[in-house]
């Protein structure tokens, strides 16, 4: 029986990871999946890789458009780019309904939202319905650990990352050096390469594509998120406060981490790759 109500909001079409994170949470029966929501540029094609990829799974969750755009008005060197991967077809269109997305993020009190792309749906949806909140969430984003180095998925909006921060929510964040560290390796693909199974062909087809732009790129940040969910234990946590910079021009999206027992919000510094990766690859596999 489900016992995570989860939400995705996620940038899928961009670098691979966000369809394996989608593919983990189709393949694990302790989540049920609310919805999904797609962020930042072509919303509509995202919409249609989501939605292919779910049918390969034999589930049909709601997918609808987030935001095209975003909340920081600073000329972004993060703009939106055109998909790196994209569905067969125009598999299904997405919602007319320009407030589906907060719709979705505000559906239920015990949801669990998962942002694993720029956080303008999850800010939007703070501004909108702030009396309510989720208690919880977990994202992708920022980096700790290399000296000024502004991750991708803040950097695109970084007003919109300052704002969801500073709500108070309880935040899991999984670090920009938990992908690298969780790269999948030739043992790793083969195991996928071999699989008949539909969800795991799609996925390897989406990855081939992939590779036709940024060669052997695997590197898992995405479903560590959900990883982190469901095996919190293979993480080295730690509790503090993150902030995003917002006033220096060259560091514009910068996030800081300070250590504090009460904070709100808890870090990943480390991982046990080969657990955690076996994990996800084992359920993808159904082994």
């Amino acid at each position: 029986m489900p016992h995570h109500r989860v939400i995705l909001d996620t940038d899928i079409g961009d670098d691979i990871d966000d369809a394996f994170a989608l593919a983990l949470l189709l393949r694990s029966p302790e989540i049920e999946l609310l919805g999904v929501v797609t962020v930042m540029g072509d919303v509509a094609d995202r919409v249609s890789l989501a939605a292919e990829l779910c049918a390969a799974a034999g589930r049909a969750p709601e997918i609808v458009r987030g935001c095209s755009g975003t909340l920081t008005v600073r000329r972004n060197k993060s703009a939106p780019r055109h998909l790196l991967y994209r569905a067969s077809s125009a598999y299904r269109e997405g919602d007319d309904d320009p407030d589906a997305f907060l719709q979705i993020h505000r559906a239920a009190d015990d949801s669990l939202p998962i942002a694993i792309g720029p956080l303008t749906n999850v800010a939007m949806t703070l501004t909108f319905y702030g009396n309510r909140r989720p208690r919880r969430m977990i994202l992708m984003g920022g980096e700790f650990q290399r000296e000024n180095f502004v991750e991708h998925n803040i950097r695109c909006d970084p007003e919109a990352a300052h704002l969801v921060f500073s709500s108070g929510i309880r935040i899991d964040v999984i670090p920009w050096s938990i992908g690298p560290a969780t790269k999948l390796e030739e043992s790793d693909l083969r195991r996928l390469f071999q699989s008949e199974d539909q969800l795991v062909v799609q996925l390897v087809k989406y990855l081939r594509v992939f590779w036709q732009t940024v060669p052997a790129k695997t590197n898992m940040y995405d479903p560590m998120t959900v990883v982190a969910l469901l095996r919190p234990e293979l993480f080295v946590w730690r509790t503090g406060r993150v902030t995003v910079e917002l006033r220096d021009e060259k560091l514009y999206g910068l996030t800081r981490f300070t250590p504090d027992e009460a904070g709100p919000h808890r870090v990943a510094f480390g991982v046990d790759a080969a657990a955690a990766k076996k994990f996800m690859l084992d359920r993808l596999l159904h082994e």
